[in-house]
């Protein structure tokens, strides 16, 4: 009897979310839908504790300024992941043709922050 009620549970779970619709969470995309790229942190690899913000390299940003929702989910608040919009406008399975998003004229001391960080085994989260 209760194999019978947990199959009967099991098909209802399975049927409720077959309506859900694709995002992010679910990696379902529709054709030309949204797809958001996260940039995480920055830190030295042999110290995965020491992190940083992505863009406190000077990384270049995207042109997009805005996407259309952030949630931050309660995992990543406990887990101190510090998630930034690149600023890419990604759409899934659309065409697009090679094109430079970006241009930085490096100072000194953006230079000096990009070679610190390659010595340093620098590594980063997307």
């Amino acid at each position: 009897m209760k194999s019978k009620i947990v199959l009967g549970l099991v098909i209802l779970v399975v049927f409720c979310f077959g309506w859900i619709e694709s995002d992010e969470h679910s990696h379902r995309y529709d054709d030309n839908e949204e797809v958001v790229l996260w940039m995480n942190t920055v830190g030295p690899y042999h110290n995965r504790q020491e992190t940083y913000a992505y863009f406190s390299l000077p990384f270049c940003p995207g042109p997009k300024r805005s996407i259309s929702h952030y949630h931050e989910t309660l995992g990543e608040a406990l887990l101190g992941v510090e998630l930034e919009f690149s600023g890419l406008d990604i759409h899934f399975k659309a065409n697009m043709a090679k094109n430079q998003y970006c241009e930085v004229d490096l100072n000194e001391e953006m230079l000096q922050a990009f070679i610190y960080a390659v010595k340093n085994h620098y590594w980063y989260q997307m």
